[in-house]
């Protein structure tokens, strides 16, 4: 636990002064250069920050990490770079127009899962994983819909602004007086994972649906496909040949067998629809991660009501789904 005088910051380390300064300069050039029309600076700027600086930023964490953490670390001779506190020097600035420089701790711990599980379902987590994927799908949708100025700074307040937000907050993880536990300690995995199934269940169930509508529009395509009209030359050329019965019998024959294939592939998926429908909605697969808390709380309550009203819908539109392949089947 955490006393009023007990403080603790971590070290503003050069290496991790330069990522955070990196991270904003390039960031913001690569977003005007961008915004100004300019093409080749940007894809630079890309390439650097995302596939030059990305791997040094690798390759070199692992040092950050344990030099932090080990006092005798095997790399003395450039461990200055990861361990000297750039605020010294600031401090020291400060002492000289009156500023008291205040006491604090920069020990920090190594974040080793329990008991050999995984990395543990934090808020500070949960909250960089939603960011970037709800940001990445405004990104998309602005640029689809041909909002490039919207998707060129949607990107500049992620891959810089929050990102080196984050990146300064998630310095705080290795706290070694239990700093903010609500934030960096508190594992909330029990209650993601059984929703992480359902959000792969859900991800594979939608492909195999667009899978299917694109068969379906691929086979109405082929089967309606109109030949191209004559041209004026072709005209006086003559009448066309009209095709001998083994030509007709092929054309007839390759109609079938493409059908055929369509037909069987799309009730294969359809197939898979409803055996991963069944799978995401069965109370063995899906709450086997909660059977443990028995307890009727508000969360549970929420899980089953929207379970059984989510369930409803899926089987209503499976329900949907056989009447409309029936009347099309019938069509053909």
């Amino acid at each position: 636990m955490a006393f009023p005088d007990d403080r603790w910051h971590p070290r503003l380390t050069p290496y991790r002064l330069l990522i955070f300064t990196t991270t904003l300069a390039l960031g913001t050039a690569k977003a005007i250069a961008t915004q100004k029309g300019s093409t080749v600076l940007p894809t630079t700027l890309e390439w650097i920050s995302g596939v030059a600086l990305f791997l040094v930023i690798f390759f070199t964490g692992k040092y950050d990490s344990q030099s932090n953490t080990d006092t005798e670390s095997a790399h003395s001779y450039w461990s200055w770079f990861f361990r000297m506190d750039c605020m010294d020097f600031m401090w020291s600035i400060l002492s000289r127009f009156g500023y008291r420089r205040p006491f604090y701790l920069s020990e920090e711990g190594d974040l080793v899962p329990e008991g050999g599980e995984g990395p543990s379902a934090t808020v500070y987590r949960l909250m960089v994983s939603f960011s970037v994927v709800c940001f990445g799908l405004t990104k998309a949708t602005l640029s689809y819909c041909g909002r490039s100025t919207s998707a060129n700074w949607i990107e500049w307040a992620l891959g810089t602004f929050i990102s080196a937000v984050f990146y300064c907050v998630g310095l705080y993880e290795n706290n070694t007086h239990n700093l903010y536990p609500w934030l960096f300690e508190d594992d909330h995995s029990t209650y993601f994972r059984p929703g992480a199934k359902a959000g792969i269940y859900v991800i594979c169930t939608s492909f195999l649906w667009a899978c299917i509508i694109f068969f379906i529009y691929g086979l109405h395509n082929a089967l309606n496909d109109e030949e191209p009209p004559f041209s004026a030359a072709d005209h006086r050329a003559g009448p066309p040949a009209v095709p001998s019965t083994w030509e007709t019998l092929h054309e007839k024959t390759n109609d079938f067998a493409l059908t055929l294939m369509s037909l069987i592939f799309i009730v294969f998926l359809f197939v898979m629809f409803v055996l991963m429908t069944a799978l995401m909605w069965s109370e063995d697969n899906f709450s086997g991660g909660l059977q443990a808390d028995r307890r009727p709380t508000a969360l549970r309550r929420a899980r089953r009501w929207a379970s059984s009203c989510v369930g409803n819908v899926f089987f209503r539109l499976v329900s949907i789904w056989e009447k409309v392949m029936g009347a099309y089947l019938f069509a053909f």
